[in-house]
């Protein structure tokens, strides 16, 4: 993980193109992404990743949000 002096340097998106071109020479066409934390989902969603289930109270107070993104057309801007 990153520290709050580290966010917003563009580290995690690095590391997440980085998982990504290696899954998909791999042989991967898809990723799929669990988190029970809103803003990360929030987060993924901007990197091009699609939410496709939402369950609201899940654990408690958070919900499970899952998401997938296909590699036919990669991005993360």
């Amino acid at each position: 993980m990153f520290s709050r002096e580290e966010r917003g340097w563009g580290h995690r998106r690095e590391a997440l193109h980085r998982i990504e071109t290696l899954a998909v020479e791999r042989g991967c066409v898809d990723a799929l992404i669990e988190t029970l934390d809103e803003d990360v989902a929030k987060w993924y969603a901007r990197c091009g990743y699609r939410l496709i289930a939402c369950l609201p109270e899940y654990c408690g107070p958070w919900g499970r949000h899952t998401l997938l993104k296909s590699f036919a057309s990669q991005s993360c801007t």
